[in-house]
């Protein structure tokens, strides 16, 4: 937004196109091929979205109004007196589709609007520039400065958006049609996928996607059905065309004009894409038939860039690494101590409450097997007080005591524990390693910090809460965003709960539904756990209830 603000601004709108801002903006080499890859197209299409929802909302009052009308990436603003015309923010010569309608606005001056202009680019650019880091490896080994560290390539899952088509005579459902579409594309955006707009002549099996040698394509269809439609939706593999996902939806007269029903189908089709969906499991069957010839540094690396990074994107690598691993190596104790921990992992943030408690049976079995091979290994008896608490087990808090003694400067020891501890009701001592888990990090830790807002919340200081919770730099961890959403809730910022609770459901789009199965799962306290639940219900969630809640 910046670049194209300033150089609108600076009168060359009319040369601004797809190809300078790839490398300006985003660092493509000289050979991007704007045709081929959508990038710019796609990053507008958001930002597009991200004007209409700021003027629509806190900005719906302002003076000076800015668009990126589709076919330009001239900025144009609306502004002066309710009989001018819309005009540019700076002369241009680019043909663009007429803006949608906008209120009539007041005069001001050309330096007010550059002004005006550079305050939102600022705030967006601000906005989207949010990011973090969080945990390493539990080895009390320390990692190289991040300046020494080879920078590390996340390859996200890419994903194809053919545009639905209309197969029915109504002319209202082409508007659906688009609507669903660019709907589906900024959902699945917000999931961390690499999406790509393409067109159905395109999408053909055997087909590769961008370069990449896996990918999946979303497709669908709007017909007439008793005086309503029948949407159908599915994802397929790009290379086969193997059917991954598929659903159909028979809605009421009326649908093209009412957003948030559009908004419940595109949601069910990102779960599909998101954490434990039929996506999630094609890509960790990938990730196994390509682990097969890693070692234990391999896993290591694989399971730090997960952690770190809080990205769930990289669960299952890491996971099938491991599975992998101690299947032709069953001697090694941190093999098997790793493999408990994600499927402790699996079975907080992914899968527990659908999974039967599968994933804490797996656990078990890794941690008996680290303990068997060597019962002194650090990361065995981490493994094992983390299961402890998760299964209710009243032995967590003497495990957790002699894993600390094992190794009492271990920050991912300490830091792990206090959590737990702090959640399980000892504040006290779980502060405590909190503040000795930040002494021992060489670098800030603030994920760490979860415990200190767990406090809080235990403490009814919503407020407090929400100032650490704000500060966690966990962007893709979907606990951070609901602990700050109940935060926000509680202390009766409606600001940070709307934006925070827009996270997590984008993130976890059935949390309403299952919100109450996974803070059970969680094992609160009873204190912090009504804090939680009072806080998201203030911040606007509807929390599906059960018996006895």
């Amino acid at each position: 937004m910046r670049f194209v603000v300033g150089e609108t601004l600076a009168g060359d709108g009319d040369r601004l196109k797809g190809y300078t801002i790839a490398l300006q903006v985003f660092g493509r080499p000289p050979s991007f091929d704007a045709q081929s890859d959508p990038l710019v197209r796609v990053e507008a299409l958001r930002l597009r979205q991200r004007l209409a929802e700021y003027y629509s909302g806190e900005g719906a009052a302002d003076p000076v109004q800015l668009q990126l009308p589709r076919g330009s990436y001239a900025v144009r603003a609306t502004y002066a007196s309710s009989d001018a015309p819309a005009v540019d923010a700076a002369p241009t010569t680019a043909t663009a589709s007429p803006p949608a309608p906008q209120r009539p606005l007041r005069s001001g001056s050309v330096f007010a609007l550059r002004a005006r202009v550079a305050a939102i680019a600022a705030a967006l650019v601000f906005a989207i520039a949010i990011g973090g880091t969080m945990l390493r490896s539990w080895t009390s080994t320390a990692e190289p400065p991040a300046a020494d560290r080879p920078p590390r390539t996340v390859q996200r899952t890419r994903i194809a958006v053919v545009p639905l088509e209309n197969f029915s005579e109504t002319p209202a459902f082409d508007r659906l049609a688009a609507s669903l579409t660019e709907e589906l594309m900024l959902r699945l955006g917000e999931l961390d996928l690499y999406v790509i707009a393409i067109q159905p002549s395109w999408s053909r099996p055997g087909k590769a996607l961008d370069g990449a040698e896996h990918g999946y394509v979303l497709t669908g269809s709007v017909r007439d059905h008793a005086g309503g439609a029948h949407i159908t939706l599915r994802i397929t593999e790009a290379e086969t065309g193997a059917l991954i996902w598929s659903e159909a939806y028979d809605e009421p007269p009326g649908i093209e004009n009412e957003p948030e029903r559009q908004a419940a189908v595109v949601r069910d089709a990102a779960a599909a894409a998101a954490l434990t969906g039929p996506v999630f499991d094609a890509e960790l069957a990938l990730a196994r038939s390509s682990a097969n010839t890693l070692e234990l540094p391999d896993c290591e690396e694989r399971y730090r860039a997960f952690r770190s990074e809080t990205d769930p994107a990289l669960f299952p690598a890491a996971l099938a690494c491991f599975q992998s691993l101690v299947t032709r190596k069953p001697e090694l104790a941190p093999a098997w101590a790793t493999l408990a921990m994600l499927a402790i992992d699996e079975h907080v943030y992914y899968s527990g409450a659908v999974d039967g408690g599968a994933a804490l049976i797996r656990a078990r079995a890794a941690v008996e097997m680290a303990l068997e091979v060597d019962r002194s290994s650090v990361a065995a008896n981490l493994a094992l007080a983390r299961f402890q608490y998760y299964t209710g087990d009243p032995e967590f808090l003497r495990t957790a005591e002699r894993t600390v003694a094992l190794d009492p400067k271990n920050p991912e020891v300490l830091g792990v524990l206090g959590i737990l501890l702090t959640a399980y009701g000892d504040s006290t001592h779980g502060l405590e390693l909190v503040t000795r888990a930040h002494a021992e990090s060489r670098q800030p830790r603030r994920v760490f910090d979860l415990a200190r807002v767990f406090a809080h919340l235990q403490d009814n200081e919503p407020c407090k809460a929400l100032a650490e919770a704000l500060e966690l730099e966990a962007e893709k961890w979907f606990i951070a965003h609901m602990i700050t959403t109940a935060a926000a809730g509680a202390c009766g910022d409606e600001t940070a709960a709307a934006d925070a609770r827009e996270r997590l459901l984008a993130m976890a789009p059935s949390f309403e539904a299952d919100a109450i199965g996974l803070l059970d799962l969680w094992r609160f306290e009873p204190r912090l756990r009504l804090a939680v639940l009072n806080g998201l219900r203030a911040a606007g969630l509807e929390l599906v209830e059960r018996d006895g809640v």
